[in-house]
């Protein structure tokens, strides 16, 4: 018995630990798959791969592991593909499914699978831009997707009534298929809709009465479609629909009265070019999509854009549409000055909705592009006409000048009331801008036009700095002959007028605030001296020249106006800018400049804040001449504090107040060796830094003696200057330099050496822009002579060299693209040139007689100029002449005809110009002449009937997109110029060619434009195909004097939309071609004519 139940209870132990064994093993394997896909999913996603056409998906891999063949992020390059499996694993247990499946542009070739019913927690299905073929499955019928999109691909029949059994379904997107029929009354059924888009598509019919049950939706889209009859009015029961595009869709009728998707608009506010900005409580929207030649940007509420035309002559980018203002900009709202739309035939704001009436315009401009540099690129302007609903609100309006009008107007032109004050460099008045801002602008006397240039230059540079203990200055501008400076306001006026000026303007300064002044003029001047990446000497560093803001903030004024920091490193300076009583003695006896005469200054000005005294007017006794004076005795003697103002009474720190003598007597020692940096000074008045022992210097105040040593090393640099020997470069190249502003031709390197600062070529980033001296070095004996001349684009903006007649052998000038001024010198009649450019300067007056005394000249170039007066008779003795362009400038009257004399012309160009009379019959006398540009010249009447530059054509070949190519005996013209959104190319003798559109949706890039062929063409005559230009819109060669007639048009292959069973193999090019304005082939598809791609 005992035995028995032994035996039962060891069977029971057993298998007791055999079932804990199973439950721990089950409990095991139940834990393991946490967080993984259950396997009738991950069966599901294997079946729908096959399906579709997926053969990436990385089977061995959990799906919801977020391995990179599962969940391949978007890129910038292509960002509407997208590759992604989404996971939930938050139900019980850890365990995952699967609820959204993202297969965007993934050249998917199959069909729409319908294992997706197998995923029941699925909620989106993206499969949009693909290659799938069929129609929607029935068994998508039982699915809860919330998100379907199967829109871009090939589906074809009637769009399935069972769509309407998803009710769950809140977005519908089936655009771009070729689903055909009628729209099914089944999806009134989809009460949960938000979004329909069933848009390009072959719809027909009326839109059926149930879709009124829609109440929720916000967005329908049905363009580009073939429905008939009316607009419905059931549409008015989508209350909340906030958009609806039915164009191109086959409706009839208008949208009902009673229904409008957009309120009236009475404003507008946009930052063009820029983003959305708020600027107190209102807020500009953003414009700041990617510009192009043309531009159209449709996708805002309330408002698109429209935008046509480029700015710069090279070949743009995309950069180049909206541009960026790197400057610091110191306006009120800068920041919607930041950024630019750059379009120089039209900009477009197309407002929907808005109200007729008058408006108030607050048009916010200015000029961040066209720089006032003085250079080639300054002469630019943005004049332009402002249109509000249809109506000029603004004729030939010019920013830069309507901005100098405004600082006349601030000022009241300068009204003595509003003086605030007069400085060593000019007076200063307060001024109030249109929009309430208060400035200070300084009025300065103009220099000469080359020391205007300088004057800007430098402001430009100083106007950089910022530094809360330097005054800021706005800007400048030329106006007339002033100079003008507009810095910030400052409301307490200078530390001299609060100090010590008169007892209306003192103010009592606390210790508190005089240790502030004194720190903030410090932390200013190391700023100036060391930290700043423009190192400045102010020169003139004085009471008066220290402005008080509101709260009594210290801020430096003037600095940089004297002279920048010297860059010869020579430290000696002629001429001396200060103030007696504040300069160094260095500085006044013999010129010698360095930071340290700024250290001298700060240190009298320190002593005048602890004794609220000015230093030159000071007279204690006849014993000390100065403040300063004064203040060595008193150290001397141990009497320092009797320096302290007699109005801080007891009421300071005394521990402070010696320190600033202290310092301030360090920074006065005569020699500079011994003053301390302005960083140094910052740290002893601060108390962060030891104050260096203040020795007593026993020499005379001013003792001249000190500075013997460095007045010889001066004679001795002088002497050895003399000896130097004289630099390789002629006289006239030294003074040609000096007369056109040509800064860094290296005067030590001879002309004809190639050296870089002689010969810079061009670039394909600057291929208008030419620096070049060329020699020809095959004269007797080796010897070199200068013949050639290039100054293209040097932003040169001095006057036109008269030095050049002292280069005999030179034939070929060209100073293409500066700012040079003034007119042609009469010394230039005497040379032999014979190619002469002065067009796009500033050039003026009438054109001289002389210049028909360069006989030798056989081309003359003097366009974008502002010359002005009659043609003289005189260039009739140019009779070597072949080429001449006077285009765009301020001519008049009529062609002297002495003209007729020309008879070796071949090109001549006069068009923008205020010519008058019949174009002249002696034009008949230069029968060389292939070019004539006379537009807009202001000549009347026709060409003479008995001149022709251009013979009748009876046939044009052109390889499209491609090189020039031989074919038999025809030449196929090469049309391979870069292309664009919109693309002219008039430099063809026969032909123009013009484009618009372009093909792709992501960003284009210049090679979008020209397909390349990169295919191995087994065709005959396959040169003909390897490039195709890219154009949606339009294509058009314009040929000139194409006679009347009936032409053959041949070679066409598709080489772009490809046979692939992709995403890109769904377009194709159906297109009309015309023949002067007549339909030859209509909707023709070259894939259908020629049976396939890579076929002619």
């Amino acid at each position: 018995m005992a035995a028995a139940v032994s035996d039962i209870l060891r069977m029971t132990f057993s298998l007791l630990l055999l079932m804990l064994l199973t439950f721990c093993m089950k409990s095991i394997k139940l834990e393991a798959q946490a967080g993984l896909l259950v396997s009738d999913e991950a069966d599901a996603l294997r079946e729908i791969a096959t399906q579709v056409g997926k053969m990436d998906w990385n089977n061995k891999v959990d799906p919801c592991s977020n391995e990179t063949s599962w969940v391949t992020p978007t890129s910038s390059q292509r960002p509407m593909f997208d590759n992604k499996v989404v996971c939930n694993c938050s139900f019980p247990g850890g365990v995952c499914h699967i609820v959204a499946i993202f297969l965007k542009g993934q050249d998917l070739a199959g069909s729409l699978p319908k294992s997706i019913v197998k995923l029941p927690y699925l909620k989106n299905l993206d499969l949009w831009a693909n290659y799938l073929s069929g129609t929607i499955p029935p068994e998508w019928a039982n699915m809860k997707l919330e998100i379907l999109s199967v829109a871009v691909n090939r589906l074809t029949g009637p769009i399935p009534s069972y769509l309407g059994n998803i009710t769950t379904l809140r977005y519908l997107n089936i655009q771009n298929n070729m689903f055909s029929g009628t729209v099914p009354p089944e999806l009134g059924n989809l009460i949960n809709l938000e979004n329909i888009t069933l848009s390009a598509n072959n719809l027909t019919g009326e839109l059926p009465l149930a879709l009124a049950n829609l109440t929720k939706l916000k967005e329908l889209r049905l363009s580009s479609n073939n429905f008939i009859g009316r607009i419905p009015d059931f549409i008015q029961s989508w209350k909340q629909l906030d958009k609806l595009e039915i164009q191109a869709g086959g409706f009839s009728g208008p949208i009902p009265s009673n229904i409008s998707l957009l309120t009236d608009q009475y404003a507008v506010h946009i930052n063009c070019g820029g983003p959305e900005t708020t600027i107190g409580k209102t807020i500009y929207e953003a414009d700041d999509e990617p510009g192009g030649a043309t531009k159209y940007v449709p996708k805002r509420e309330v408002w698109q854009l429209s935008t046509t035309g480029h700015v710069w002559d090279v070949p743009p980018t995309e950069d180049d549409y909206i541009a960026q203002n790197n400057s610091i900009l110191r306006m009120s709202n800068s920041q919607l000055y930041t950024n630019a739309r750059l379009t120089p035939l039209s900009l477009t704001y197309h407002v929907r909705c808005l109200v007729n009436g008058n408006y108030t315009v607050k048009l916010h401009f200015a000029e961040i592009v066209m720089r006032g540099n003085r250079s080639f690129c300054s002469l630019g302007r943005r004049i332009f006409d402002v249109y509000i609903q249809d109506k000029v609100v603004l004729k030939d309006f010019d920013i830069v000048r309507r901005h100098k009008g405004q600082i006349k107007a601030a000022t009241n032109d300068f009204d003595p009331v509003n003086k605030l004050g007069e400085g060593g460099f000019g007076s200063v008045f307060k001024g109030v801008l249109s929009d309430g801002t208060v400035i200070a602008v300084k009025q300065l006397a103009a220099k000469s036009k080359q020391g205007n240039r300088e004057f800007v230059n430098e402001i430009g540079m100083i106007s950089a700095l910022q530094h809360p203990h330097l005054v800021r200055l706005y800007g400048c501008c030329i106006e007339g002959k002033q100079l003008l400076l507009v810095y910030e306001y400052m409301e307490n006026n200078s530390l001299a007028n609060v100090l010590y000026g008169k007892k209306e303007d003192q103010r009592m300064l606390n210790w508190r605030t005089r240790q502030r002044i004194c720190v903030g003029i410090a932390k200013g001047l190391a700023f100036l001296h060391e930290e700043s990446a423009l190192k400045i000497v102010h020169r003139d560093i004085k009471a008066t020249n220290v402005l008080l803001d509101g709260d009594m903030n210290a801020k430096i004024s003037d600095f940089g106006m004297a002279k920048l920091d010297e860059e010869d490193n020579t430290h000696i300076t002629t001429r001396v800018a200060g103030t007696m009583g504040y300069m160094a003695p260095e500085y006044a006896l013999y010129g010698y400049l360095t930071y340290k005469a700024d250290v001298y200054s700060f240190g009298v000005v320190a002593l005048e804040i602890v004794a609220g005294m000015n230093n030159m007017r000071f007279r204690h006794d006849e014993d000390f001449v100065c403040l300063l004076d004064w203040a060595l005795n008193l150290q001397e003697n141990g009497d320092i504090m009797e320096l302290v103002d007699p109005k801080l009474g007891s009421e300071f720190n005394k521990k402070e107040v010696v320190r600033m003598i202290e310092v301030a007597l360090l920074c006065t020692k005569q020699s500079p060796a011994l003053r301390p940096k302005m960083s140094a000074v910052v740290k002893m008045l601060e108390g962060t830094g030891a104050v260096q022992e203040l020795v007593m210097d026993p020499s005379t105040f001013g003792d001249p003696s000190r500075f013997k040593g460095y007045k010889h090393r001066s004679d001795q640099s002088s002497s050895r200057n003399i000896s130097e020997t004289q630099p390789l470069v002629p006289d006239a190249l030294r003074e040609i330099a000096t007369q056109v502003g040509k800064m860094d031709w290296n005067n030590k390197v001879d002309p004809c050496s190639n050296e870089t600062s002689w010969v810079t070529p061009t670039s394909s980033q600057r291929p208008m822009f030419d620096n070049k001296v060329v020699c020809n070095c095959s004269f007797p004996g080796g010897v070199c002579h200068i013949v050639t001349i290039f100054l293209k684009g040097q932003d040169l903006a001095g006057s036109l060299p008269k030095s050049i007649v002292k280069l005999p052998y030179l034939t070929n000038l060209d100073l293409w693209a500066n700012y040079l001024s003034g007119t042609i010198p009469p010394e230039w009649a005497n040379t032999k040139l014979e190619i002469l450019s002065v067009g796009v300067n500033r050039l003026t007056g009438p054109i001289p007689s002389y210049l028909g005394n360069i006989t030798t000249l056989r081309y003359l170039n003097i366009q974008n100029n502002m010359f002005s007066g009659t043609v003289p008779p005189e260039l009739g003795n140019l009779i070597n002449m072949e080429n001449i362009t006077l285009s765009a400038n301020n001519l008049t009257g009529e062609l002297p005809l002495a003209l007729a004399n020309l008879t070796k012309l071949k090109q001549i160009r006069l068009s923008s110009n205020n010519f008058i009379g019949r174009i002249p019959d002696f034009i008949q006398s230069w029968k060389q002449l292939d070019k004539l540009e006379i537009q807009a010249g202001g000549f009347s009447g026709p060409i003479p009937s008995n001149i022709s530059l251009l013979t009748d054509q009876y046939a044009v070949h052109i390889n499209c997109g491609g090189p020039e190519t031989t074919i038999g005996n025809t030449i196929y013209e090469a049309d391979d110029e870069p292309g664009g959104a919109t693309k002219y190319v008039p430099k063809r003798e026969v032909w123009q060619l013009s484009t618009t559109g372009h093909v792709w949706d992501v960003r284009p890039t210049a090679d979008d434009y020209i397909a390349q062929n990169k295919s191995i063409l087994r065709m005959s005559n396959s040169q003909l195909y390897t490039n195709a230009r890219l154009t949606p819109l339009s294509l058009t060669y314009h040929v000139r004097c194409l006679v009347n007639g009936n032409y053959t048009v041949s070679s066409f292959a598709e080489i772009v939309m490809r046979d692939n069973r992709s995403f890109y193999g769904l377009g194709r090019r159906i297109f009309d071609v015309y023949i002067q304005d007549k339909v030859v082939l209509k909707d023709f598809d070259i894939v259908k004519e020629a049976q396939g791609v890579d076929k002619n």
